[in-house]
């Protein structure tokens, strides 16, 4: 998983947003960062990275490709089975990216 140090390099300290973290998936000292270069179309993107304020444990990143209409995510393991457990973060993926199943 990549840290903190690294996705600030990658989004060249450009931060256009930041929030606590609604759902209790990954703790109560949950934060998200943002970065987008502005742009809908042709070459914009956006990158999203979801910490612990306490620690730095980075837990998941998101990066949306505008241009050819992608969006990947990475979460670690350790934390998928979390939300696995919490029936309100089930619904937030499932209503998101529709790819996290309960079974």
């Amino acid at each position: 998983m990549i840290d903190m140090q690294t996705w600030m390099e990658l989004v060249d300290y450009k931060i256009t947003e930041g929030s606590n973290y609604t759902w209790r998936c990954y703790g109560l000292n949950t934060y998200s960062l943002d970065s987008w270069n502005g742009k809908h179309d042709d070459g914009g993107v956006s990158l999203h990275i979801t910490f612990d304020t306490k620690n730095q444990t980075v837990f998941e990143t998101t990066v949306c490709d505008y241009s050819n209409n992608r969006a990947y995510r990475m979460i670690t393991r350790t934390m998928l089975r979390n939300i696995k457990k919490n029936p309100n973060c089930i619904m937030l993926m499932r209503i998101e990216h529709g790819t996290i199943s309960t079974g």
